[in-house]
């Protein structure tokens, strides 16, 4: 008997246990959003046990259902007015007592182009878009908000049904672009449209943009960036070269450059762009100079013009002139006969050899011939 009688007591505090856990631990509180109203709206809500109050009407509230609440309604002019709220979900509306007020109530509907926007009247949320919804006849400053967009307001004065659309706007955001570079006044372009010069600091439109920076004489940097935040960007402009070519009727003629030797015809090089002095030279011929201002690849090429020359064999100590002037003529210590080369602009030249005292003077054509003193003079 004792046993059948535990056993009854521990079957008993099993049913319990089991309701408890249904009902109470794995129950978890479901809440919904209340619309709270008034007559006159603009009335302050106060919730007992909360230490502020929740708001003016109309607005909407969350609750918890099946928990009693005790609301206040307080209003200036008005008598205060307490009730007693067992949350079902439905809404609450009161009719405060004691100031003249208009019981007329009209529809508002709300539309947007974008779904869901909170929807505000006097700055208390009365629901989201689509919404149509009874208010007290009066004046309203309306606002729809929406992540993202702008808002739109508007005033109505709801004295009869109305609709309102709020076309809402999405916000162009804004960022900042820095471009710098290593050429001070390098021209930046933007998707191909010039936007001023570096040091340059602009707001965009969040986007995908082309940037070129741009200088005479380097060449261009270009990037493309997603401008999703503030964003800098150094350009390091690279000189330019441009390719040098100088050619020649006279092969193996030297070539100088600012007055230095870089070569021999046929000639190739890439250089920075700038102004260069070129010089093309050769034995027997007339040099050829001329200036280039190098902004691009370049082909120069250098006529050389022949000079009429001779060489003449003379003993150490002789003089020579030619056609009146006298040349300058030098032998080593152990010199005693030496080849000299001559040129001139004419073919036929006069000339004079003096020699211990001995004069020779004829008319020699310069014709790249070598001639010794006196004897080869014809």
């Amino acid at each position: 008997m004792y046993n059948m009688n535990k056993l009854k007591n521990i079957f008993l505090f099993l049913l319990i246990f089991i309701f408890l856990i249904n009902n109470f631990i794995f129950t978890a509180p479901r809440h919904v959003k209340v619309q709270i109203n008034s007559n006159p709206q603009g009335v302050t809500v106060y919730v007992k046990g909360m230490p502020a109050s929740i708001g003016t009407t109309p607005l909407i509230s969350q609750f918890t259902i099946g928990r009693r609440y005790t609301l206040t309604f307080t209003k200036t002019g008005y008598q205060d007015k307490t009730i007693n709220y067992f949350c079902d979900g439905n809404p609450i509306f009161v009719n405060m007592e004691g100031g003249s007020f208009d019981t007329r109530q009209y529809k508002l509907t709300v539309n947007s182009n974008i779904n869901g926007a909170n929807i505000f009247a006097n700055d208390n949320k009365i629901g989201n878009t689509p919404l149509t919804a009874r208010l007290q006849a009066g004046t309203y400053n309306i606002r729809v908000t929406n992540p993202g967009y702008t808002d739109y307001t508007t005033s109505v004065n709801l004295d009869r049904n109305q609709q309102i659309y709020a076309n809402l706007q999405p916000i162009i955001l804004q960022y900042r672009l820095t471009v710098n570079s290593n050429i001070n006044g390098a021209s930046v372009y933007i998707n191909e449209n010039k936007i001023g010069n570096t040091p340059l600091s602009t707001m965009l439109q969040a986007g995908t943009y082309n940037v070129r920076v741009s200088h005479p004489g380097y060449t261009d940097y270009n990037s493309t960036i997603n401008l999703n935040e503030n964003k800098q960007i150094y350009a390091n402009l690279q000189a330019m070269k441009h390719k040098l070519t100088i050619n020649s009727n006279v092969n193996n003629a030297s070539v100088y450059l600012n007055s230095n030797k870089v070569g021999n015809i046929p000639y190739s090089t890439f250089l920075s762009p700038g102004t260069y002095n070129i010089l093309v030279r050769h034995h027997g011929y007339k040099d050829f100079n001329t200036t280039v201002n190098l902004m691009s690849d370049q082909t120069i090429y250098a006529n050389l013009e022949s000079y009429f020359g001779i060489s003449i064999n003379l003993p150490k100590g002789a003089q020579l002139y030619i056609n009146g002037e006298k040349q300058n003529l030098n032998w080593s210590e152990h010199e005693f006969w030496k080849v000299f080369y001559f040129t001139s602009f004419k073919e036929f030249n006069q000339v004079k050899i003096r020699y211990h005292g001995i004069d020779v003077e004829k008319s020699i054509k310069f014709d790249n011939r070598t001639v010794s003193l006196i004897f080869d003079i014809n």
